[in-house]
């Protein structure tokens, strides 16, 4: 029983670490979101993303996950993380 605690004790500290990673990869968009601003880019990118997207389904079949299931993660964070942008992007034209 103390080694199945163990265990859900470490998925705890990785799920954690996950929504902390989250967290930092949605600021690292935010600031994205304001370079692409100043040069007047769009924020969809979709030569970017499929890149993106090719990569990390190899990232995942390194470490023997199902790239199908980490590129359908990432795309509904990116999808997130893209609403975000044009969400603060329109705040500040408010502002302005």
């Amino acid at each position: 029983m103390k080694e199945l605690e163990k265990l859900r004790s470490d998925i705890d500290h990785v799920n954690e670490a996950l929504i902390e990673l989250l967290g930092k990869r949605l600021d690292l968009t935010m600031e994205i979101a304001k370079a692409k601003e100043a040069l007047d880019l769009p924020i969809y990118d979709p030569e970017r993303e499929r890149a993106q997207d090719e990569r990390l389904g190899a990232l995942a079949i390194k470490q023997k996950l199902d790239p199908r299931i980490v590129q359908h993660l990432f795309n509904l964070f990116v999808n997130y993380t893209r609403d975000e942008m044009v969400r603060h992007l329109r705040k500040r034209e408010k502002t302005v």
